[in-house]
């Protein structure tokens, strides 16, 4: 429905929805001084999430590196943290001021390197990202250093250890809706 944010959580494989979103972004215009790297390990547990929310996730984080690291790299990782699974996306880009993390994830908020309020987009989707994380159990933390890059880690629980009662993943099916926010269905 407009104006709600809606998971559908089932086991879902980080390493198949990564690749599917590098291959989409791989029509993107990156620099050919930036390399977009894919470094998930190998074997990863499966993470109790919203396959295409996940892969929304990824594609807003990943395109906004691309956006704003002109040479260098991003990389792709994750590791596992307990009952969770940490994915970071890290670039190489110019990085941000405090004043401006303190603000990023606001909805509108937007800057680039001519500074906040540029037209680099609507500046929903780091606010979108995070509440679709946080609707799935998880939480999303950036850090970043002027001229240093940035690197933005989303956490997302393991399937093989929470569901949203707590208790360990079936293959059933749950949904989760918010409607805190009323954002366009993207």
């Amino acid at each position: 429905r407009y104006g709600e944010l809606q998971v559908q959580l089932k086991p879902v494989d980080l390493r198949t929805s990564a690749a599917f979103v590098m291959e989409t972004l791989s029509i993107t215009p990156i620099g050919d001084q930036v390399a977009l790297v894919n470094r998930l390990p190998a074997t990863l547990p499966l993470v109790w999430a919203d396959e295409n929310r996940l892969r929304q996730i990824l594609h807003n984080l990943l395109e906004n590196a691309i956006k704003y690291t002109e040479h260098g790299h991003i990389v792709l990782t994750a590791e596992q943290r307990g009952d969770m699974l940490a994915i970071s996306v890290t670039d190489t880009g110019n990085g941000m001021e405090p004043e401006v993390l303190e603000r990023l994830f606001q909805p509108f908020f937007h800057y680039d390197d001519r500074g906040a309020g540029s037209s680099a987009g609507m500046g929903l989707g780091l606010s979108i990202s995070q509440q679709l994380v946080e609707l799935q159990g998880g939480q999303l933390e950036v850090q970043s250093q002027r001229n240093q890059g940035s690197c933005f880690t989303f956490t997302l629980p393991l399937a093989t250890y929470a569901d949203e009662s707590g208790h360990h993943a079936q293959s059933r099916e749950s949904e989760y809706t918010s409607s805190s926010t009323a954002y366009p269905e993207l």
